[in-house]
């Protein structure tokens, strides 16, 4: 007998049974000791599954065995472990219980390695409603929180418009876009939202005293197991962690936006964040879809920004010396080298790009790039004489009333791309 807490149970759960109530299988009986503040529902229930093809339903039992009218469990509320069985789950006034394994069709629980994890997500912006897409996806159980009631709300609305879109692109795991959606909600309060999360990603804004505010409050009330993950991509961890009792457990975990649809992102510790923090944090992310980059210690601007913002300043000089027009760079880019830039990163490039491997490539051409170096000290101000050049050419390729549109192209030539990476690898693994 196993007594396990759900959304608003304490329950004990006991066998699974053999009986069958119209079409319906028992699935187990659960003594409800709290339902909840004025719920007025205590004594024994049971669970009915059933199963139609890949349809799968189930219905709460009332105190004398039969069926609560109305009542449905959803499957996604279900939670599978490695040995098949699903775990007792409440939702509400809707109960389910250790629901035999020949009901493969259900969904699962991040993996047989992460099993159920509840999420928090701080500030619901653009990234934080990104990341409850991602990981909702996976499986997880997504708790919003802002502090500003209008943004959650907007936050719902705009995942209900992108799940859609991932669904058409088979981009949801087999999952349908209500089953994603019912793992998300938002909470009343932060203390709410942190209640059962194991893993808590904060999204503030790029603000320091900012930062130092929302991570003394998440280590204040957040469980004592949790991962508090921070989506900064320009303050090092460090510079709003040092203070706190629970520093180990504190990590920035930085996404490339959108991370529902580009799966790297980089784990950045500060010197206490603990290995075992930086290790749960990468499962984690492994476990949501992701190919986390582990950074073995904290520096300005991580990886991907001191990659990106090398490229980005060489590109501002040729436009500001005269060599290139804004089209001609991007055009280099676009159909040169993120060709290869898709599949393969600048070291398995210049892997295969000699004969003998890198360090062929690098005895080749070191000179070559020796010589440009030199050459690439000198910084341009972005939004200085250049930026006439830099607007004027992109407002002639794409006027401003027609970025939002362009955006949402983006976004969904992301997904195709996407789709077609998963495919070749699948084709690839012959999974």
């Amino acid at each position: 007998m196993n007594k396990i807490r759900g959304d608003d149970v304490t329950a004990t759960c006991g066998k699974p049974g053999g009986n069958t109530i119209d079409g319906y299988v028992e699935a187990a009986f659960c003594h409800v000791a709290d339902l909840g503040v004025g719920m007025g529902m205590k004594g024994s229930y049971g669970a009915l599954f059933k199963a139609e093809g890949n349809k799968h339903e189930f219905r709460p039992l009332g105190k004398h065995g039969a069926p609560v009218a109305g009542g449905y469990i959803s499957p996604n509320r279900i939670l599978w472990d490695v040995e098949g069985l699903a775990h007792f789950s409440c939702h509400r006034s809707f109960i389910a219980a250790n629901v035999l394994s020949s009901s493969h069709h259900l969904e699962r629980k991040m993996t047989a390695d992460h099993p159920v994890t509840d999420t928090a997500i701080i500030g619901s912006g653009f990234i934080g409603r990104a990341w409850a897409i991602s990981f909702a996806r996976a499986g997880a159980r997504v708790r919003l929180w802002d502090q500003t009631a209008d943004q959650t709300a907007g936050a719902l609305t705009y995942i209900e418009g992108v799940l859609e879109d991932l669904a058409r692109a088979d981009l949801l795991n087999g999952k349908t876009p209500a089953s994603v959606m019912s793992l998300i909600s938002v909470a009343s309060s932060m203390a709410e939202a942190l209640a059962e999360a194991t893993y808590v990603q904060e999204n503030t804004p790029e603000v320091l005293a900012t930062k130092i505010k929302v991570f003394e409050a998440l280590d204040g009330a957040a469980r004592a197991n949790a991962i508090l993950a921070s989506s900064t991509s320009a303050l090092l961890p460090s510079r709003f962690t040092e203070h706190l009792k629970g520093r180990s457990r504190c990590v920035v975990v930085h996404p490339i936006n959108p991370p529902y649809l580009i799966p790297a992102a980089e784990i950045v510790p500060s010197p206490w964040t603990s290995l075992e923090t930086v290790e749960r944090a990468r499962r984690f992310l492994v476990a949501a879809g992701h190919a986390p980059l582990v950074m073995k210690r904290e520096l300005d601007g991580f990886i991907m920004n001191r990659m990106q913002g090398a490229l980005m300043e060489e590109a501002f000089r040729l436009v500001a010396d005269g060599y290139a027009s804004v089209e001609d760079i991007d055009t280099g880019i676009r159909d040169g080298l993120a060709l290869r830039w898709s599949f393969m990163g600048p070291f398995e490039t210049m892997d295969l790009n000699a004969p003998g491997g890198v360090r062929d490539y690098a005895e080749r051409y070191q000179g070559i790039y020796e010589n440009l170096f030199s050459q690439m000290q000198r910084r341009v101000d972005w939004t200085g004489e250049v930026m006439k050049t830099v607007e004027a050419e992109r407002r002639t390729l794409l006027p401003a009333e027609h970025l939002q549109k362009r955006q949402v192209w983006r976004d969904k030539r992301l997904m195709a791309l996407l789709a077609h990476k998963r495919g070749q690898a699948k084709s690839e693994t012959g999974s």
